[in-house]
């Protein structure tokens, strides 16, 4: 019997497997993608292009992109857009985002009082951005001053009473849109109606240089999926899950996927104004 496990053919087989993967995994460039049904168009082009068999594609909430690509754990990731205000080192990875025009229905700000009567605001923790947009809407348009709580998982569930209101994002907001005893405030509407501009929630950014075939590759990519938003629509409109939202004309009208030159000052403007709100 010998005492080296690495003499083992089968320990040896299983051993040069794991090499194998382990550099497979390292050659990849990792991406962090939001997994919010905005973002859909972006998941299917990675996970549909040529440019899947060079990426390693992670699904994950906003704040979770935002700490994946400060972390090292992302080279590429769809962060917040506040994330340019923390670090001096960062690069746009093409002109792709997630942005609105008006009505966004996925950023709302819930409660059963109007606006002026509020007190109390539960924050969503898987967002950073949103939560700066409520905070900057509360102090420089809605004129109101109300107590800022962090909410925990499961808050959503909770449907708020008397002063209290709950900032939700994503998936979570969609049932809520179709609540008419519930006073339901868009944040992106809100934005527009402030500064005029539309507004930009996140971006494709990395905080390293990419080499430019590579981002023209990773582009294309998102180019693609934008394209297929109709299929994507087609075939999940009855899906559970989408009951309660009209996914063809959010994926269309609701959410914008190109960055434009307005766009790009509304977000300009924006990480401007919060530069003195905390987080």
């Amino acid at each position: 019997m010998t005492n080296n496990i690495n003499e083992n053919p089968l320990i040896k087989k299983l051993l040069l497997i794991f090499v194998a993967k382990f550099r497979e995994d390292m050659s990849m460039i990792p991406v962090s993608a939001v997994k919010y049904t905005n973002s859909l168009p972006f998941i299917y082009g990675l996970q549909n292009h040529s440019i899947e068999q060079e990426i390693s594609l992670s699904l994950d909430t906003p704040a979770q992109c935002y700490n994946n690509l400060l972390c090292g754990q992302a080279d590429i990731g769809l962060v917040p857009v506040v994330f340019k205000n923390h670090t001096s080192s960062i690069f746009q990875v093409s002109d792709y985002g997630i942005g609105a025009r008006g009505k966004v229905l996925s950023v709302i700000l819930v409660s059963s009082c109007p606006l002026e009567e509020i007190k109390s605001i539960e924050l969503d923790y898987q967002s950073r951005t949103s939560v700066l947009l409520t905070r900057l809407l509360c102090r420089d348009f809605w004129n109101i001053n109300p107590e800022f709580r962090q909410a925990k998982a499961g808050y959503e569930s909770h449907i708020p009473s008397g002063s209290e209101a709950s900032l939700i994002i994503g998936d979570r907001s969609f049932p809520f849109n179709k609540q008419k005893e519930l006073v339901i405030t868009d944040l992106a509407e809100e934005w527009q109606k402030f500064s005029g501009l539309p507004f930009v929630f996140a971006i494709w950014a990395s905080i390293k240089k990419l080499s430019p075939e590579f981002e023209k590759r990773f582009s294309s990519a998102l180019a693609y999926g934008i394209s297929q938003k109709h299929i994507l629509a087609r075939d999940l409109a009855n899906a559970p899950e989408y009951k309660n939202i009209d996914l063809h004309h959010y994926l269309h009208n609701n959410i914008i996927h190109e960055i434009s030159q307005d766009m790009s000052e509304g977000m300009n403007l924006f990480l401007h104004l919060i530069r003195d709100i905390r987080n």
